[in-house]
């Protein structure tokens, strides 16, 4: 393998760094989106965030996941 060659190291920092990235993006963009607090929501709307977060969360642990997997600890 070549210096120059991609390192397993660089990858899991990368995908780190992206996954900060996407996980500020995605709390921001709904705060955006949202023109009411919790409160004064429909039910549906309530439901529909919930579930929205919900399914960023599995995704989001899923990613954590591979990336620890991918650490080597001694």
């Amino acid at each position: 393998m070549s210096d120059n060659a991609p390192r397993v190291g660089d990858a899991i920092e990368l995908a780190e760094q992206t996954l900060t990235g996407d996980l500020r993006d995605f709390i921001l963009q709904r705060f955006r989106d949202e023109r009411n607090p919790w409160q004064l929501m429909s039910e549906e709307r309530q439901t529909r965030l919930a579930k929205d977060i919900e399914m960023f969360c599995e995704s989001l642990v899923s990613r954590v996941v591979r990336i620890v997997a991918g650490r080597e600890f001694p």
